[in-house]
């Protein structure tokens, strides 16, 4: 079984792990768009094997300053675990009715959604390259990945997040993603994606603010935003022909 260790300042939290098909994710966030700022590290998980699924809590909110130093190592391990201090099944999705104003709320939604990227992309217009950061950076280094001093040019959400996928064929992977959304909805990536070998040791160490790595990609416009933009209007299409073909006699 794959297991992840939480410590903060060489003490150990807790150890997390679910046996079978599951999710499991390792987080260390600061979030300082309102008072007051959050700066925390998480343990939680979700078993996939349950009906419901099951939500597992091992650390919800464990707190953090400046100086402090987060390690989340990944192990394989037949030992038992500690029990998640909280568990909670997923809430089971209501069912869908169907109807013409629904239709027409999902078309205004996409219509919504191509608006706020446009908008997005003209807003970051040349917007500079960024180099430092205004209240807190982390300093991350990961087993095989590397090294990176991590920070926002303003307020925003900054994280590091270690995440163990298992399906139920076993097919499993391990990524790490840092990165962080500043108050201009402005995105900065560090690493993204990097899948880690077991064992595996991520390690944070928590900074006031100062100079910064150049993120690997700065996102002045999202480089996805004209795929989305295109798959947006083929959706709208589409719902609009089920609109037409389920309600021939709608005159709204």
């Amino acid at each position: 079984m794959l297991t992840i260790e939480l410590l903060h300042n060489g003490r150990h939290v807790a150890t997390a792990g679910i046996s079978g098909a599951h999710v499991l994710t390792a987080q260390v966030w600061f979030v300082n768009v309102r008072e007051p700022h959050e700066l925390h590290a998480l343990l939680r998980g979700a078993d996939w094997d349950t009906e419901p699924r099951v939500h597992l809590v091992w650390v919800e909110d464990e707190p953090l300053a400046i100086g402090d130093e987060v390690n989340v190592r990944v192990a394989e391990s037949d030992d038992p675990i500690e029990a998640p201090r909280d568990s909670y099944p997923s809430e089971p999705f209501p069912p869908l009715v169907e109807t013409a104003d629904s239709l027409r709320e999902r078309i205004a939604g996409l219509q919504r959604r191509i608006a706020a990227i446009e908008a997005l992309v003209e807003r970051n217009r040349d917007r500079p390259v960024h180099r430092s950061a205004e209240a807190l950076r982390f300093d991350v280094s990961a087993t095989g990945v590397g090294r990176a001093l991590i920070g926002l040019p303003s307020r925003g959400s900054l994280g590091v997040n270690l995440t163990s996928f298992v399906r139920d064929d076993g097919l499993r992977r391990l990524s790490l993603e840092v990165g962080g959304v500043d108050d201009e909805l402005d995105s900065f990536t560090w690493f993204t994606g990097h899948t880690l070998n077991v064992p595996a040791d991520v390690r944070v160490n928590v900074l006031g603010g100062g100079d910064i790595d150049s993120p690997t990609r700065q996102s002045d416009r999202p480089p996805e935003s004209d795929d989305q933009i295109a798959w947006l209007r083929g959706e709208i299409a589409r719902v609009e022909a089920r609109l037409r073909t389920r309600f021939p006699d709608d005159e709204a």
